[in-house]
């Protein structure tokens, strides 16, 4: 992932990386993309599902919250040794740039 968003960060017209305010918007955009692929499927609902028991129904939600934030915790927030930390890092590096000009 970061080797494929540091090809992303090039500017092919003048053979440099991009600047961080332009960047920025990749790195998001590719955060909220690997999110949205956790959360399909980390907790996504079978396809066998049947609505009934209140009780399971109530189980099967905390199963699923428990998965989404095991691997949330260890995978994609700051702090972690994974790829995502090193991208929030430059997204949080491009937005302070962004701020600052």
């Amino acid at each position: 992932m970061v080797h494929f968003l540091a090809i992303a960060s090039i500017n092919k017209n003048q053979y440099q990386y991009l600047e961080p305010k332009d960047y920025t918007q990749i790195l998001a955009a590719f955060q909220h993309t690997i999110h949205m692929i956790v959360l399909h499927h980390r907790i996504a609902i079978p396809e066998n599902h049947q609505p009934g028991n209140q009780e399971h129904e109530r189980q099967e939600h905390e199963e699923r919250s428990t998965k989404f934030f095991s691997i949330r915790n260890c995978c994609l927030v700051i702090g972690t040794q994974s790829p995502m930390d090193t991208i929030l890092h430059w997204l949080r590096y491009g937005l302070g740039i962004s701020k600052m000009t």
